[in-house]
């Protein structure tokens, strides 16, 4: 089953791609990481 590896894989990706751009998800409280990803989803809606 390739599905939950390539899913693993895109959110490894993610979070190189977050790393890479400043942001640093490991040290975000859940009200930080919500807000963070409203803005993201919001950002990639324009």
């Amino acid at each position: 089953m390739e599905t939950p590896d390539q899913l693993r894989e895109l959110f490894r990706m993610q979070k190189a791609l977050n790393e890479r751009i400043g942001v640093k998800t490991d040290g975000m409280s859940e009200e930080e990481k919500t807000k963070w990803l409203l803005n993201y989803t919001r950002a990639m809606q324009q």
